[in-house]
Formats: C-alpha cells, structure tokens, sequence
C-alpha cells in the first residue's frame, strides 16, 4: 500500500537522495499532479571529510558516513518539518541518484536481424535488453581494481530500439529485418547499495527504494527540457570528479569520468597558496583577485600550471569516451552554481583543445536557480525534476 494524502494519488512525498562524489544531499519532497515542478519542504546536504589525499584514492567509508549522517539529519530534522508542512504527507518513495566515481554508467548496443521479416515482440525486445545489460557488466567488471570492490546494477532502462535504421516509439509487433536496441546500464559499489538499504529499512521501511546514475538522470532532463537537440556531450562536474556523456542520435552513446573536481582543484590551489581550502575554493567560485594578490609571479605560474593540468586532463578524457568521432560541439555543463563560470571557461579551454573547434557551452545550474535562494542544490534539483515528470508520464 502506497503513503498518500486524502486526495489520493494527486499528491505524494518523496525522499530525494543525492550521492555525490564527496558529499550526500537529502531532499523532502511534494509531488502533485498538474503542477510543473514539485515542492522542496527540506533539504540538506552533509559533506564527507576533505583530505588531501591523491586525486585516485577514494574511501567508500567515508561516503558512508556521510550518508548516515544526512539520515540522522533527516531524522531529528527533516521528518519534523514534513510534519509541520504536510502533516497528512508521507514519504512513498526514497529517489537515489549516485554520480561518479560511485558509479558507471554504460551504454550497450545489441543487433539482431533476419534474412526474412520478423515481428518485433515485447519478449524479443527483453531478450535483448537482458543481453545488453550483461555486456554493459562485463565491460565494466573487465577492470580489475574495480571488481575487486564489488559492483551491482543501479540502473537499466531501454533508452533506443531501431528497426530497418529507424527509431521506434512503440514496436510490438511491427515486422523488420533487423532491429538494434540500446541499453543503459548503471553499476555501483555494493557498499553504498547495502548503507542504503540499511537506513531506508530503519528510517522509511514502507517506502519504495528507486535507484538511478547522476548520468542518465542528466541524459532524461536533456531529453525532456531539449528534445531537437540529437547530438551533444554532457558534463557533470562534482567535487571530486568530472564525468562526461556523449549523446548521437538522441541516445546516450559513451560515458567516462576522471577522479578530479572542484575540491580536488581547490585543496591543490590551497597547497599551493598557503591559505585555508575554503579560502582557494573561494577562488573557484569568482574570487580570484583574493587568491591573485597574494601570490609571487613564480606562484601565479604554478597555478596557471594547475589549470592547465586539469584542462588536459579533460582534454584527453574528451579523446577516451569510446566514441570514434570528436566531441560535439554542443556541450552541456552541470556544476555548483557558484562555480559555473570558473569551469564553463576552463572546459571550453580544453574542449577547443582536444577538437581544435569552438564548442558552445549551456550552464544547467542557471537553470534550476531561484533568485531568492541563490545557493540552491541543483544536483536534487533535477533528480526531484527528474522524480516529478516520471509521475506525470505515468499518469497520462
């Protein structure tokens, strides 16, 4: 039995969850059919320990922990603001979303034709949706260092089926000669799924556990807030990591990331600087005279050398995504809001550096802001988006 208000269905609360590269956001939220965005009743977001550590050491421990400490929040905090706002409202369904580098998103297309015309069933198209979430698996699986921790699957949805080179909106027996599906496919570490289930067990038991990669959230959003647009690179900027998708056709095609983001940059530039990381992750966020004033020229050198070391570095990953073809020029960036000029500059920088082209770069952040709350969380933001219109469509 589902947890609604006297209107029935109409309305829902929700429980969005944020898995950050360093961090982990909570959001209550109300969902009310008709409207166009849900309601945010509360929201939180509990940073793990910023150690300077090398950018590829990661710890599943504590991610962890700040997962149990935003519940906790949610507990002694959150759960009685629901119930001052909403007192009728209960939470029918927790929303996971992890990004990198907890996940790996994973694209696979499977072929299957005949000499003589076939009729596309809904059991054909499960066949090899099956098949295709096993190779996305394995091609992750194949690395070691990553086995090792153990992975399962967070995330798998048909986002392609084509006949005869033709993309298909309903398929069921339709007759073709060929057919491709494309199948995307989410894995992360069985810790984080274990921790999640523990506290949604002890917290919100009669909630229905949904799980999904940052990735293919952003990839929905794309879809739905700009339909025409059939071929672009998606980029994902977190503190500790920077993760990039290639959409052709309208379909995501290519994912990977690097362990280096705005923290990352920010405890390299405190190095350097001498200052607090806050301070230098200031610098990130529009203050560089702050940082500029207080440096030699051979260290104004060295951080131009910080820059540019991570512009190649993301200039290569644009070379490694698996795609045969350069970039998009079409380029969508998703970052802290505070931080989204510092990093449409520097990604454009390595973008015209791994294409040699002008590439044209739209801000989501932007998007989402209020102006009345200038430091919204936007990566809740679009997963509560992302939550609200699969209400809707299943409504219709």
């Amino acid at each position: 039995m589902g947890l609604f208000t006297r209107s029935g269905k109409e309305t829902v609360g929700a429980l969005i969850v944020d898995i950050g590269s360093g961090s982990v956001g909570l959001a209550i939220v109300r969902s009310t059919i008709g409207t166009t965005h849900p309601d945010v009743l509360w929201s939180h977001r509990e940073f793990s320990l910023i150690r300077d550590l090398d950018a590829d050491t990661w710890s599943l421990r504590e991610i962890n922990t700040a997962l149990i400490n935003a519940f906790l929040k949610l507990g002694s905090e959150g759960l009685k603001v629901l119930h001052a706002a909403a007192p009728r409202l209960a939470i029918s369904t927790m929303e996971v979303t992890v990004c990198a580098p907890w996940t790996y998103t994973v694209s696979q297309t499977v072929h299957y034709s005949e000499e003589h015309p076939f009729t596309i069933t809904d059991t054909l198209v499960e066949e090899l949706a099956e098949t295709a979430s096993k190779k996305a698996a394995e091609a992750v699986l194949e690395q070691s260092q990553i086995a090792a921790n153990g992975l399962v699957t967070i995330d798998n949805r048909t986002i392609g089926v084509l006949a005869n080179d033709y993309a298909l909106t309903t398929y069921d027996g339709l007759k073709a000669r060929d057919i491709t599906l494309i199948q995307l496919t989410a894995l992360t570490h069985q810790r984080i799924l274990e921790a999640l289930i523990e506290v949604q067990h002890k917290m919100l038991p009669r909630s229905a556990l949904v799980t999904h990669s940052f990735m293919s959230i952003f990839f929905s959003y794309l879809r739905d807030s700009s339909p025409d647009t059939t071929e672009c690179c998606l980029i994902d900027v977190t503190n500790e990591a920077t993760e990039i998708g290639i959409v052709r056709d309208n379909m995501l095609r290519h994912t990977t990331h690097t362990a280096a983001g705005a923290f990352t940059l920010a405890r390299e530039i405190a190095t350097l600087s001498k200052v607090p990381k806050e301070e230098a992750y200031a610098y990130l966020r529009g203050g560089e005279s702050f940082i500029l004033n207080k440096l030699s020229e051979s260290k104004q050198t060295a951080l131009n050398t910080i820059l540019e070391t991570y512009e190649a570095t993301i200039s290569m990953l644009f070379k490694e995504t698996g795609d045969t073809l350069a970039i998009p020029q079409t380029i969508f960036l998703h970052c802290d809001a505070d931080t989204e000029q510092f990093f449409i500059t520097h990604v454009r920088r390595a973008a015209e550096r791994a294409t040699g082209m002008q590439h044209e770069i739209h801000p989501i952040s932007s998007t989402f802001i209020d102006s009345t709350k200038p430091r919204s969380d936007t990566p809740i933001l679009l997963s509560a988006h992302h939550y609200h219109r699969e209400r809707l469509a299943l409504a219709d």
